[in-house]
């Protein structure tokens, strides 16, 4: 003979029951289901509203991603990609990157642009490649006679995204400089690596 398996949500649709017929108290059904009053009341809502069907758990994924690459820059992406292939030109994120920039847009990080063409089926994740930690780092012999500078992007709490360009000494791997930028460029890198020596960087525009 079978067990008969009593879900959660059958057994609060149970004590909801009890409670309404003045056979318990909302603190005991509360101790008895290990949920606060605030719970209960949440489920005495939906019960009342939807029945058994509005106990099932429910999913806490946002109905929306502040953080999401809006479809308007999807679309951007997507057509300097078919423009670039037309024209015969490497179609891949970093020259997506720099054509968008090119023609007066801003776009997302390189990462971004190819996690983009990953989830349109425009290129393939490569989930072959080689782990990182197969490859033997190269190190320089001798400290601070070579410093490696990296870039990588960030997602801020409002939803914004910076990138942090990241200045190491190549042999001690010591931190050196640590900025936030808007994009992933030339001058950002130079900023990183002039805050490291003291300097300060002048941008000047050519007219």
């Amino acid at each position: 003979m079978g067990q008969k398996v009593v879900t959660m949500e059958t057994k609060v649709a149970a004590m909801l029951a009890e409670v309404d017929a003045c056979r318990l108290t909302v603190s005991a059904t509360c101790a008895r289901l290990g949920i606060s009053r605030t719970t209960y009341y949440k489920y005495r809502v939906r019960f009342d509203a939807e029945g058994v069907s509005g106990l099932i758990p429910r999913s806490r994924r946002p109905n929306r991603s502040p953080g999401a690459t809006s479809e308007s820059v999807v679309r951007l992406i997507v057509a300097a990609r078919a423009g670039l292939d037309a024209e015969g030109w490497d179609n891949g994120a970093t020259s997506i990157y720099y054509r968008l920039r090119r023609d007066g847009h801003h776009p997302p990080a390189v990462r971004t642009v190819h996690r983009v063409l990953v989830r349109a089926g425009l290129v393939e994740p490569q989930p072959g490649k080689r782990p990182r930690s197969s490859f033997r780092r190269f190190e320089f012999p001798a400290t601070d006679d070579c410093w490696q500078v990296d870039a990588f992007s960030y997602l801020l709490a409002d939803g914004s995204e910076v990138v942090v360009f990241e200045l190491k000494d190549d042999r001690s791997r010591c931190l050196l400089e640590a900025q936030s930028w808007p994009d992933e460029d030339t001058l950002g890198a130079w900023t990183c690596l002039a805050r490291a020596r003291g300097y300060q960087v002048v941008c000047v525009n050519a007219s």
